[in-house]
């Protein structure tokens, strides 16, 4: 290995380095869970309460959503191919599940705010 090779590698770690620092220092746990379907705002849920909500969206729709441990899920939904069942928790600021059969969208955020997300494609 040549000298150039070594500052080459250095450079390139320290750039993953900062990158994943940068990441992790801005994506921090938030505090509520929002709710949406077919566009429009149901629901705003704390993340430090524990609770079950039922979900319903147009033509019979039913997702369960699940928080516990400053963490959200859907644990039940009667869509044909239950993708939203599947997703991982979520709890950081910005994560989000969605059910595109309902139209509906869960999402975590750090504050509330007076307006809704500037866009979500189903």
């Amino acid at each position: 290995m040549k000298k150039a090779d070594v500052i080459l590698l250095i450079v390139i770690l320290v750039l993953g380095m900062a990158g994943i620092g940068f990441y992790y220092g801005t994506n921090r746990n938030a505090s509520y869970v929002l709710v949406q379907v077919d566009g429009e705002l149901v629901g705003t849920y704390d993340l430090r309460e524990d609770t079950v909500v039922t979900i319903c969206s147009g033509q019979d729709g039913e997702n369960i959503l699940e928080i516990r441990d400053g963490k959200a899920e859907i644990t039940s939904a009667n869509c044909p191919n239950g993708d939203c069942v599947v997703h991982k928790e979520i709890s950081k600021s910005n994560e989000s599940i969605v059910c595109l059969p309902h139209k509906m969208a869960v999402w975590v955020v750090t504050e509330l705010k007076e307006e809704a997300p500037d866009t979500y494609a189903y």
